[in-house]
């Protein structure tokens, strides 16, 4: 089951992914903090690169966290601001703003904010692992891709985002979680 907001995506996907044999693929339009399922429908949530562009990670913990059967995980990987350097960051922000190339972003948040989320929704963490230095790579084929599409405004928020990771002010975490009993 695949989850976008945006039905061209959708569109997209349907066209690029094919079922295994004995497996069924089926992509549905809905908001990931009003997910359209009934609760307890699924073994595994994933949310891969999406997290930062939902208007609420607290509703959408509570929303994968009903879905979920006890027992059940969630996944998901996101930027996860270093705590200690929050005022730094800001100051660098501020003076270097990076547009909106990627879209609409809510706020990076602490890895400690992902645990408490999680406690209040009903679901134990289980790993949070930062795989930063695995993704930097990724920044100059993102730049290089832009530049070859003349999206000068995409090689300068992937510019903006590496230099974030660069400076420590943010780190790349997967992690994931077990739904507990209600």
């Amino acid at each position: 089951m695949g989850l976008n907001i945006d039905e061209r995506q959708l569109v997209r996907a349907r066209e690029l992914v094919t079922a295994r044999p004995g497996n069924t693929v089926r992509f549905v339009q809905g908001d990931a903090c009003a997910l359209p399922f009934d609760e307890g429908t699924f073994d595994v949530v994933l949310a891969v690169e999406c997290i930062f562009h939902f208007p609420s990670r607290r509703t959408f913990f509570t929303e994968a966290r009903r879905v979920l059967r006890t027992g059940g995980s969630l996944a998901l990987s996101d930027f996860v601001v270093n705590g200690d350097k929050m005022d730094d960051m800001a100051a660098w922000a501020e003076a270097n703003p990076s547009g909106d190339f990627y879209g609409v972003k809510s706020a990076a948040i602490c890895a400690d904010t992902y645990q408490r989320l999680a406690a209040r929704a009903g679901l134990k963490t289980l790993s949070d692992d930062d795989i930063t230095v695995n993704t930097m790579p990724t920044y100059e084929c993102l730049k290089k891709l832009c530049k070859e599409s003349n999206r000068q405004d995409g090689v300068t928020a992937t510019a903006f985002l590496e230099e974030m990771s660069d400076r420590g002010f943010f780190e790349y975490r997967i992690l994931s979680f077990e739904a507990e009993s209600k």
